[in-house]
């Protein structure tokens, strides 16, 4: 008889523990689970991704709150895990090498600088993140569980911030935060931390900032999204008031560029963007171009795309207006998109969709008509295509060649060890046994489909269900 061992989990990974006569404390080791990590970004489980951002190398980064994790995906469609354990917590500061072992709280941005830093808004530890070129994380901006307003200056841990959101970074490397709760664009240079648009102190009452007021004089409510463009004029958006605004960079003075300020809806497609509804809700993000030109929206609740042509119309880009997914490969303004939250532009303006609900990051290939743009093989332009995810919340796919830290495990709740050292875990609410190979450490689909059900018998394990 093959020797077995049984173990009884309620964990997300398979764990082992280490024992030492010489030691009097016990070591625990995750053996497998705890992904997605070092996979095809087409076949891993992404949970609501959010804000997503393109580095010069055509890498793609983004944060995902409800796995507590940022991932990068290369150019050639492999992804990792830059920041986040995936337990929600705060923990892993100035450990060498160890971001992908620290603990985030809902993050919610995500922005590179030309340095190849890694910023990050940890939104629910109300504080930013930096993750360095030797990926050690660190706190640069904001006090840990405070939630408030309470002045600017340096050292930026010494002052707070309340649920950051979308973050970019200017020209000189300096940092610009939406200060999503506090109503304040700031900025971060160095060790300092300043405010940059949004009055302080903050007196009220909230609402829509006329055209022309000083930027900080402004008492928006919540300042939800930001970008900049390469000459310094910072666009940000408050998501109350329905409306996105240009701060100048000569005159520090605000212009609505879109929206019907206080009214959210859908409409005006085609016509003048100051005369049109939007709908972004509190989640919904923005892109700039490197020219000021062109700001795109993710029009969360509209299940839209919409593209803003500064001082000009406004117009879908992507998705129908229904809830739901389709039309990958085709025309993008044909397709289904699902809440999407976040949006980014490459310098071909390629468009990088956060298709929420979907769990999927998408892509718009060229997708403005008037800039020169080499269309890759295969594709189309203005079509729309998945970059990354499965379309599941819990299972990590291919089942076949993940490394064991790799793949995700849902409610595993038995594991068996052969004598060669082979293990077999109960993938319980996956649908799947998988095997981990002692061989190669890779972790391979050994029986299941992922759908719950009996039949296959006499067949093929990997094509039963169970």
């Amino acid at each position: 008889m093959r020797p077995f061992r049984i173990f009884l989990l309620g964990f997300f990974a398979v764990l082992a523990f280490a024992f030492s006569a010489t030691a009097q404390q016990d070591q625990i080791n995750t053996v497998v689970g705890g992904g997605p990590n070092d996979m095809p970004a087409l076949d891993a489980d992404l949970n609501n991704p959010y804000q997503v951002t393109v580095d010069s190398s055509g890498n793609y980064y983004f944060a995902v709150p409800a796995q507590n994790r940022v991932f990068k995906v290369t150019s050639a469609g492999f992804l990792t895990v830059v920041a986040g354990n995936g337990i929600a917590g705060y923990s892993g500061d100035s450990v060498t090498g160890g971001a992908s072992q620290a603990m985030l709280n809902t993050p919610q941005g995500v922005a590179i600088d030309g340095l190849g830093n890694i910023y990050i808004s940890d939104t629910n530890n109300f504080v930013i993140r930096k993750v360095d070129t030797t990926n050690t994380i660190t706190t640069v901006a904001g006090v840990q569980g405070s939630c408030q307003y309470d002045g600017d200056g340096s050292p930026a841990t010494s002052y707070s911030l309340c649920y950051p959101n979308q973050l970019t970074v200017d020209s000189s490397n300096n940092l610009l935060i939406a200060d999503s709760y506090n109503g304040l664009l700031r900025k971060l240079s160095g060790t300092t931390i300043s405010t940059v648009a949004g009055k302080v102190p903050q007196t009220g009452p909230y609402g829509y900032c006329a055209n022309g007021t000083l930027a900080t004089q402004c008492n928006f409510n919540y300042v939800s999204a930001v970008g900049i463009d390469s000459t310094g004029d910072i666009f940000i958006m408050d998501w109350s008031q329905y409306v996105i605004y240009e701060i100048s960079h000569t005159t520090n003075k605000v212009t609505t560029i879109a929206g019907t300020a206080g009214t959210g809806g859908f409409s005006g497609d085609g016509g003048a963007a100051t005369s049109a509804e939007i709908y972004p809700y509190e989640w919904g993000q923005i892109a700039v171009n490197s020219a000021g030109t062109l700001v795109w929206l993710a029009d969360t609740y509209n299940f839209r795309i919409r593209q803003i042509n500064v001082g000009g119309h406004i117009n879908t880009v992507a998705g129908d207006g229904g809830g739901g997914f389709s039309g990958d490969a085709g025309p993008a303004t044909s397709a289904t998109v699902y809440y999407p939250e976040g949006v980014g532009v490459d310098s071909a303006d390629d468009l990088f969709i956060s298709d929420t609900v979907n769990g999927r990051i998408r892509e718009v290939v060229c997708d403005v008509t008037s800039v020169t743009c080499t269309v890759p093989a295969g594709e189309t332009a203005q079509n729309i295509y998945t970059l990354a995810g499965n379309g599941s919340n819990t299972n990590a796919t291919p089942v076949n060649g993940v490394p064991a830290l790799g793949v995700t495990l849902y409610y595993p709740d038995g594991v068996y060890q052969d004598s060669s050292s082979n293990m077999f875990i109960s993938d319980n609410a996956n649908q799947y046994v998988r095997e981990l190979l002692n061989s190669t450490g890779d972790v391979n689909l050994f029986a299941g489909t992922g759908t719950a059900g009996y039949n296959g018998d006499g067949g093929p394990a990997t094509s039963a269900e169970i």
